[in-house]
C-alpha cells in the first residue's frame, strides 16, 4: 500500500505540541498533508475521517497524567480505516503516566492502526510565555533539519 498524504491533528494552546507534530510530520517526506487544529472548540464540531492511504499523526497535552477529559468527544468520533496512526503526548512539568496509552487505546477503537508514538516534554502551558514559543518551536525545527525527530515504534 502507498501512502498518500499526513494528517497532523492535534490540540496546540501555546503552540508546543503544534511544533512538535510538524516536526514529526517534516521527517516524513509527504508532500500532501492535511492540517487540523482542534484548539478551537469549533473545530472540534467536525469529525474526523481517514482512511489506509493516509498516515494520521494525532498529538494532544497531558492534563494530570491523562488525555484531557474535554477531547473525549472528538477523539471517540473518529472514523478511521485501518489508518497508520503515530500517537503522541506532550507533557510539561508532571509524567504522563499512562496518557500514551489512553491514546493510543482510543484510537484501536476508532479504526486507527498505531504504527508509533511518543512522549515529548513541553513547557507547562501555565509558565509558558509566546517568546518561549518561539524559541522552541525555532529548536525543534534546527533538530529536525538535522536529525530525526525521536518517536517509540510499537
Amino acid at each position: 500500500m502507498e501512502i498518500q498524504s499526513l494528517t497532523l491533528a492535534y490540540f496546540s494552546p501555546t503552540g508546543t505540541t503544534k511544533s512538535i507534530v510538524q516536526a514529526v510530520a517534516g521527517g516524513m517526506n509527504q508532500n500532501t498533508t492535511r492540517d487540523i487544529d482542534i484548539t478551537n472548540p469549533v473545530m472540534r464540531k467536525n469529525r474526523l475521517k481517514t482512511s489506509e492511504k493516509e498516515v494520521l499523526i494525532i498529538a494532544v497535552p497531558v492534563y494530570l497524567g491523562r488525555v484531557p477529559a474535554f477531547l473525549d468527544e472528538w477523539l471517540h468520533a473518529i472514523k478511521a480505516h485501518n489508518t497508520p496512526t503515530v500517537c503522541i503526548v506532550v507533557y510539561g512539568n508532571h509524567a504522563y503516566d499512562n496518557a500514551l496509552r489512553e491514546l493510543k487505546d482510543i484510537l484501536i477503537k476508532r479504526g486507527c492502526k498505531p504504527i508509533a508514538g511518543a512522549a515529548y516534554i513541553g513547557e507547562h502551558a501555565k509558565t509558558m510565555k509566546t517568546s518561549m514559543v518561539k524559541d522552541a518551536a525555532i529548536r525543534l525545527h534546527t533538530l529536525n533539519k538535522k536529525q530525526k525527530v525521536p518517536i517509540l515504534f510499537f
